[in-house]
């Protein structure tokens, strides 16, 4: 890959009056007595429900944030974007919301596969690490390689609870836990201590970071007991180089890191052919890379702060926007009042909003414009600088999405603006090449709706390939649930609201 120019930019900064600092102990507060024993089936949250009543009650309350959000309906340019992400079904991109809701918007997904009753299907259990609570006991029973090497589909109605307490506590003992061994093998290459070194406040930002980091992924061979050769699909992560966008970005480009001794993508891009890396979603980078981590905070200062009512004082487990918790999240640290500091974060947001709608219209427009050039006979020299400019504004631009001009205000407007400069630049370069090959008058098709973006893609097996996903959201998904109901690791108060909104209601009811 043909070196890139790196441009200096002068970055306003949102400087904060942040009075926290590493030393602090805001933990110290009196804690909750209770007798700790075994959880027996701990799978199930609710058995959890005895012994941390506060803790289940308000995790139970991640109901509440029950908006659902087609992100491609409301910005169809990362259609363009993300095309190849899924060839069948065109790309996929939801919004995010309660942890009660985890398990069943992976399920109803179009590009999550398609488990059958029988045969074959396209699906992996991987994904059912961080989006249910069944997994940890899935992986005691079955050990993670063979876990790591099924399908979602054999699993199916073993795995219908949502994110729950397994996930993140020791049932024995109910301390904070990683369940994956990958966390632990990729800390200690990238030099940074493991999980049981690392400390209170560390561990609190690691159990997040099971699930929410970047990562890859590797196929494995190994052998089973059974002596039959299997492959497993393993998560490996880019922190060799660091935890900053730049140094993984660095990490992806050089091939060396890889066994094809190319750089790394996830997909490539049909319309102007770029290897893309996806990025998945770097909260744990992001948060040590900037203001937040490096002042101290941990994930649950801000997202699951202490609480208190006429019993207890416990960490709540509502996991949401701090700014549902304002007091307590953002304003011990932040000495403002809560009118300026919700005025303060609005403004972040709206910056954000201008900046990142500019690198999404340039950036779906630069993959339209290559597609016409390598049309018009553009060479694989001509596009080199063009595909290079066009992969690193989208691992950029899709590396901070949502929230992260919150964890991460000075990486954000950094990683955006370096997105709007190489997208402008890959459109400047293949205006060039459009002179270069005689390309006059080219009319970018139009791409403003869900609709108009599909059908630049032009997806003529996805209506079949939907009426498969619905019949199993339809039949045997319900399967599962009758089989599960009758055992004890089914939690039995998820209970969906009867009005919920979901990939159903926009695929499936009308098939």
């Amino acid at each position: 890959m043909k070196q890139k120019v790196v441009k200096v930019f002068s970055i306003p900064l949102f400087v904060v009056s942040i009075v926290c600092y590493a030393g602090n102990d805001i933990d110290s507060v009196k804690k909750t007595n209770v007798a700790v024993t075994d959880i027996a089936h701990p799978e199930n949250s609710s058995n959890w429900r005895e012994k941390y009543p506060n803790q289940y009650e308000s995790w139970l309350k991640t109901k509440e944030i029950s908006e659902w959000e087609d992100t491609i309906n409301t910005h169809p340019a990362q259609a363009i974007i993300r095309a190849g992400t899924s060839d069948i079904t065109g790309p996929v991109y939801q919004g995010l919301r309660g942890h009660f809701y985890s398990i069943i918007d992976f399920s109803f997904a179009p590009d999550g596969g398609t488990p059958r009753a029988h045969g074959s299907d396209d699906t992996t259990s991987r994904c059912l690490l961080c989006h249910t609570s069944n997994s940890p006991e899935l992986i005691k029973r079955d050990g993670e390689m063979e876990f790591l090497s099924s399908s979602w589909t054999k699993y199916g109605s073993e795995a219908l609870n949502p994110i729950g307490c397994a996930n993140c506590h020791d049932p024995k003992t109910a301390e904070l836990r990683v369940v994956p061994t990958w966390l632990d093998e990729m800390l200690k290459k990238a030099g940074l201590p493991d999980f049981s070194s690392s400390s209170k406040k560390d561990k609190k930002i690691l159990v997040c970071a099971q699930c929410h980091f970047e990562a890859y992924t590797e196929q494995v061979d190994w052998v089973d007991k059974n002596g039959e050769k299997r492959v497993a699909t393993v998560t490996r992560t880019p922190w060799k180089n660091g935890l900053s966008l730049d140094d993984m970005e660095k990490f992806y480009d050089n091939g060396d890191n890889f066994p094809s001794g190319k750089p790394y993508f996830d997909f490539i891009n049909p319309i102007s052919k770029t290897p893309i890396i996806m990025p998945e979603h770097p909260d744990f980078e992001l948060l040590k890379s900037d203001i937040h981590g490096k002042v101290g905070l941990s994930c649950p200062d801000c997202h699951m702060p202490k609480t208190s009512n006429d019993s207890a004082t416990f960490s709540n487990h509502r996991i949401g926007s701090p700014l549902e918790t304002i007091e307590q999240s953002c304003i011990r640290c932040h000495k403002k009042n809560e009118s300026d500091m919700k005025s303060m974060v609005s403004g972040k947001k709206k910056y954000r909003d201008e900046m990142a709608a500019d690198a999404l219209d340039n950036l779906a427009k630069a993959h339209l414009e290559a597609g016409e050039a390598w049309r018009a006979g553009a060479t694989d020299i001509d596009m080199a600088p063009v595909l290079a400019d066009i992969r690193s504004s989208y691992w950029k631009l899709n590396s901070v999405p949502r929230a992260a001009y919150v964890h991460a205000p000075r990486e954000t407007v950094k990683a955006i603006q370096d997105a709007v400069f190489k997208a402008k630049r890959a459109r400047d370069t293949l205006k060039n090449i459009f002179n270069k090959y005689g390309v006059k008058n080219f009319k970018i098709p139009e791409f403003d709706t869900k609709e108009k973006a599909f059908a630049i893609l032009n997806l003529q097996d996805r209506p079949e390939y939907m009426k498969g996903k619905c019949d199993f959201i339809k039949n045997l998904r319900k399967e599962w649930i009758e089989k599960a109901s009758s055992t004890e690791s089914y939690d039995k108060n998820i209970i969906y609201p009867i009005d919920m909104k979901s990939a159903f209601d926009k695929e499936c009811k009308n098939l």
